[in-house]
């Protein structure tokens, strides 16, 4: 009875040495299975995480470039205004001058065309005078003109 006891009791043990062998083997199978899905995971992410950092690299060197071509158009647009500035302040020095050159000049140019004026009306009188005395003359001259007329047609009628 005692053998049987240690045989029931052998066997039992042997049934729960391969319950906890098979317990064991799922539990590590499971364990296997969960640490490859991590493992998946894990590499998923670092794919997800390069593919970011390319991305932001990618987006970063875009915008770093757009900045800096902003920045040189605004830079040529500057210089281009700034250089127009320059171009149009010369412009205007140079007709201030000219309007004080001309302002300087007005009182001779009044002057001239005073003068001037003086001059023509001068003119006007001399030449009304000469046609005054041409028309005179003209007169006279067609008053002898006629009197030669009339002369020569008494002398013709003698």
């Amino acid at each position: 009875a005692e053998a049987d006891n240690q045989n029931m009791l052998i066997g039992q043990l042997t049934e729960a040495q391969s319950a906890d062998h098979e317990s064991t083997r799922q539990e590590r199978l499971s364990w296997r299975t969960r640490e490859t899905d991590l493992q998946q995971r894990v590499t998923k992410l670092r794919r997800e995480l390069e593919d970011y950092k390319r991305r932001s690299t990618v987006e970063q060197v875009r915008s770093t470039t757009s900045r800096e071509e902003e920045f040189l158009k605004l830079r040529l647009q500057v210089q281009r205004l700034e250089n127009q500035a320059t171009v149009d302040a010369a412009k205007v020095e140079e007709a201030q001058n000219q309007q004080k050159d001309l302002e300087l000049e007005w009182p001779q140019i009044e002057a001239r065309e005073k003068t001037l004026q003086q001059d023509i009306t001068r003119k006007r009188l001399n030449m009304s005078k000469a046609m005054e005395e041409a028309r005179a003359r003209e007169d006279e001259l067609q008053e002898m003109l006629h009197e030669l007329q009339e002369s020569l047609l008494q002398d013709d009628a003698d």
